[in-house]
């Protein structure tokens, strides 16, 4: 994407993968800090002089089947780095926090929506600063959920929707709010749930085997959206089992993840769980514990089954949302 004028250039083929560099998706990145996590920092180095005979890089998408939709890219998008003509000992380098740390590189595999500077390094200079921002989309989303993401009618507990249970209509549940979004940015995005209560209630034996289906629907994004029916005390099983059930669901993609915690109390053991997978494979978490205190989130008082009036009510949906869409 041109930052002069916002035009895309389209990268050929044949350009090899394999050689680009990535940011994100649980990926480290070597970012060039010196004395940065050691225990003896080095001193800062001088900053770079601003060079103005040195050309300032372009940036490119590399092509794709995938359209770009104004300024949204699809989620993996190769975002490269291009000038007529490299000087001799230089490189190009790219940032993501407005120029605090950079990282030496001519790609970047698209994981996040923002703004990306770039510049080319020589010796002690730098060219001048270019910028591009940018927002991703999602082409297959994938939603493990409960009866919060959905449920049939359940005329036994006076629950008569077909949807997330409590929401007042279907579209008012977190779900269909979600899907509005991420259509917003690319319509032909495609959005399934897949039914998460027997790997809650059962992860233990979970068959995994089960799974065929959400796997080759090969999502760009998953969000785990299950807590509520698990409370476990047995240490390292549950954290096992839920690692192995996101790794199983994205072993034919690299698809960005998204965890939630349990909206309801009294599964601290299992959100604990929850956070140190997210932790150990740089997945985005949600914290949503803190919604079910205000009765306000739930729908307290227009259910008589407690069941269901513990669910979260169209305010609680759309909390729900709101912290799911803040890490897209």
């Amino acid at each position: 994407m041109s930052c002069t004028d916002n035009k895309v250039v389209d990268i050929p083929p044949s350009v090899d993968a394999d050689t680009l560099s990535s940011c994100g998706c649980g990926q480290e990145v070597p970012i060039e800090n010196p004395g940065e996590n050691t225990g003896n920092p080095s001193p800062e180095p001088p900053l770079p002089q601003t060079n103005k005979s040195l050309p300032a890089p372009a940036f490119s998408v590399r092509r794709s089947d995938t359209p770009i939709v104004g300024d949204n890219l699809p989620y993996g998008t190769y975002l490269l780095l291009q000038v007529d003509s490299l000087p001799a000992y230089s490189y190009f380098e790219y940032s993501w926090d407005g120029g605090k740390h950079w990282i030496k590189g001519d790609s970047i595999m698209l994981c996040q929506s923002g703004t990306v500077s770039a510049r080319i390094h020589s010796s002690n200079t730098v060219s001048q600063t270019v910028k591009t921002s940018f927002t991703l989309y999602y082409k297959r989303v994938l939603i493990v959920g409960n009866s919060i993401t959905g449920h049939g009618p359940a005329p036994e507990i006076g629950w008569y929707g077909d949807w997330g249970m409590a929401a007042s209509k279907p579209d008012s549940d977190y779900v269909h709010i979600l899907s509005l979004d991420l259509k917003s940015r690319y319509n032909a995005s495609q959005i399934k749930t897949l039914y998460g209560v027997p790997f809650e209630q059962n992860y233990k034996t979970y068959d995994f085997s089960q799974l065929g289906e959400s796997i080759g629907f090969r999502p760009d994004l998953i969000i785990m959206r299950i807590a509520e029916n698990g409370n476990t005390t047995d240490g390292k099983v549950f954290k096992e089992k839920y690692d192995r059930l996101i790794k199983t669901l994205r072993s034919d993609t690299n698809a960005k993840v998204i965890c939630t915690t349990s909206f309801w109390p009294g599964r601290e053991s299992l959100v604990e769980d929850i956070k140190a997978v997210a932790a150990t494979n740089r997945y985005d978490l949600v914290d949503i514990g803190s919604f079910f205190y205000d009765k306000t989130y739930t729908a307290a008082g227009l259910f008589k089954d407690a069941g269901v009036a513990n669910h979260p009510g169209d305010k609680g949906m759309r909390a729900i949302y709101q912290s799911i869409a803040s890490k897209l």
